[in-house]
């Protein structure tokens, strides 16, 4: 089983931040607020930022992402969004 605390924490320091900070943001993994607001960051970021080093289908899915994780109806969407970003 994946370590997602320590997954998210990698994907917030590689998408958000030069190097490692003093926050240990896997901490935050367990705040679904708190880990949502971050996730929902990445996604947009990347959507509006870097929207070229991404498919047409990894566009769609950081919509989709962004979408889900703001309605929020199913918990299993934060998980595949780390998956997917650890990935990239």
């Amino acid at each position: 089983m994946k370590d997602h605390a320590m997954l998210f924490e990698n994907i917030v320091e590689r998408y958000l931040f030069e190097s490692k900070k003093a926050t240990y943001f896997a901490n935050y993994f367990g705040d679904n607020f708190k880990t949502r607001a971050i996730l929902f960051m990445i996604c947009f970021k990347e959507l509006e930022v870097n929207s070229k080093k991404y498919s047409p289908v990894g566009k769609n899915k950081i919509e989709r992402f962004i979408d889900e994780i703001e309605e929020m109806k199913d918990e299993n969407i934060i998980y595949e969004c780390i998956e997917f970003f650890e990935q990239k």
